[in-house]
């Protein structure tokens, strides 16, 4: 087993190779060495795992996934052959005007290539929020991981989750919190939020959260959770998404047992931009991303609000944690 490092180190899972390949839940030699405040954990002892049962659906549930991946698929293809066909249009133009020097031809190029890349970005955004299956959905799952893994190991040791407690995560995504969460404690109690139907089939399918109960619910609607049942309730990369976020956050109120935590964790001084007007392919959903408004609807909601500003040594993985309880 590595040695052990002080709370306090720079050196974080992202820099190890081992941090993206599910070691944190299968082996009991990986130490978080996330610089917070809270102190390393020791190993502990492998927990066994049982293979979940394959989830039985009808033939129309069935068919309307399948219709519904096809759909995505095609809208996928579509949109990488546009791409594709207009950047070697741009490739001939460009040379083209270079090769006969007409100012003209090359703010032409120049502007079809600005369309080409908002385009893109834009594309990528939205598979961001829900990866699809062709090389956008690919790169941003990649691109997300990257990005989230050593924010989500950090802001996991702030939750500071104890053996016995009841556990609640939203947004579980790929299950990187949920591993987390494991290593950490003994939850009495895991629950598990995801909205993506491919991100919740391949959680119900990794027989590391066999032990986690996992629902399709949105957070503004918790039907499955009794009022004053949760111990602590970890929320990553979501706020920016729920609206009316008022809503949301009295739901998160219902369920949250007194002295409880609510940790919501986002990276704010990302998101500046993120609501461009002249996005034209698709809608963005990013609403939220003032933090001072976010932490206004927070004390509206009753919670007392502390809010840290964590650095990991890199700007993409500093997150903003707002760290709640219910107000006495």
């Amino acid at each position: 087993a590595k040695p052990l490092r002080s709370a306090t180190a720079r050196a974080h899972p992202i820099h190890r190779p081992e941090a993206h390949t599910g070691r944190l839940a299968m082996d009991p030699a990986w130490v978080f060495d996330t610089p917070v405040t809270s102190p390393v954990k020791s190993p502990q002892k492998p927990r066994p795992y049982d293979f979940p049962e394959p989830s039985e659906y009808s033939l129309e549930e069935h068919s309307g996934k399948l219709e519904e991946e096809l759909e995505k698929r095609s809208a996928e293809v579509m949109t990488w052959q546009l791409f594709s066909t207009t950047l070697i249009v741009l490739v001939v133009a460009a040379t083209a005007s270079l090769a006969t020097n007409r100012v003209s031809e090359i703010l032409f190029v120049a502007l079809g290539a600005y369309l080409l890349i908002r385009g893109v970005m834009s594309s990528f955004v939205s598979n961001i929020l829900a990866p699809g299956s062709g090389p956008f959905g690919f790169l941003a799952r990649k691109f997300v991981d990257w990005m989230n893994f050593p924010s989500i190991d950090s802001a996991a040791q702030l939750l500071s989750p104890k053996d016995g407690d009841t556990v609640l995560e939203i947004g579980a995504a790929d299950g990187r919190g949920l591993r987390a969460i494991l290593y950490l404690c003994n939850p009495k109690k895991l629950y598990a939020t995801e909205t993506s139907p491919t991100a919740l089939e391949a959680l119900r399918a990794n027989p590391a959260f066999a032990t986690v109960e996992t629902h399709d619910d949105d957070a503004r609607s918790l039907t499955f959770l009794p009022t004053e049942s949760i111990d602590k309730i970890f929320a990553v990369n979501v706020v920016y998404f729920w609206e009316p976020l008022a809503d949301y956050l009295k739901e998160v109120r219902r369920v949250l047992k007194p002295g409880g935590t609510f940790l919501l964790v986002a990276k704010f001084h990302l998101t500046i931009g993120t609501r461009d007007p002249w996005s034209y392919t698709r809608a963005n959903p990013f609403i939220h991303t003032d933090l001072s408004q976010v932490q206004r609807v927070l004390k509206e909601a009753g919670f007392s609000v502390q809010t840290q500003h964590v650095k990991l040594g890199f700007w993409l993985y500093d997150y903003q944690a707002l760290i709640c309880k219910v107000a006495s």
